[in-house]
């Protein structure tokens, strides 16, 4: 048979143990997680840097477009002040 001292001494060895691994576990969740929230950051950052660049060149197709759109202007503008000249004469 165990002396009582030897049964506490397993006692306070075995509570210790599970401690360490229950703290063991919880540092493991923790730094699961963290891994998991930087991993969720740096996708939502590459992808605003994606969002930006993209919007940052629809900006410039835009400009492109009211460009053109003001040349078309005038030159119907021209077109209509020459159709306007010829009928005149006429």
């Amino acid at each position: 048979m165990m002396s009582s001292d030897k049964k506490s001494s397993f006692a306070l060895i075995g509570s210790l143990t599970a401690w360490l691994i229950t703290f063991a576990t919880l540092v493991w969740t923790v730094a699961v997680k963290d891994a998991n929230y930087s991993i969720r950051i740096s996708t939502i950052e590459t992808n605003m840097i994606q969002i930006e660049s993209r919007m940052d060149e629809a900006d410039g197709m835009r400009l492109n477009i009211a460009t053109d759109l003001a040349g078309i202007k005038t030159d119907l503008s021209w077109i209509r002040i020459q159709l306007d000249k010829l009928t005149s004469r006429q």
